[in-house]
């Protein structure tokens, strides 16, 4: 696991911190890359949002699953 460190600054209203470019390039990170935020034990988590082709592609046959559509039970149409 990669640790380096860097500091939280002020920017505007809010504050924020630069990621290291090392991180950038490791996990190929780029201008509006969409990042998942998460607090867990006092501890900030920052997690690259997963592309929807990458969670497509981990459908398969165990996992798939029918669509179950009954029989009208009532005057739905």
């Amino acid at each position: 696991m990669q640790t380096l460190q860097t500091n939280v600054k002020k920017w505007g209203n809010s504050l924020a911190i630069r990621i290291p470019n090392a991180i950038v390039e490791n996990l190929k990170l780029n201008d509006n890359t969409p990042l998942d935020i998460k607090i867990s034990k006092n501890k900030i988590i920052l997690s690259k949002k997963e592309e929807l082709s990458h969670l497509l592609g981990k459908i398969n046959d165990d996992n798939l699953h029918t669509d179950d559509f009954s029989t009208p039970c009532g005057k739905e149409w």
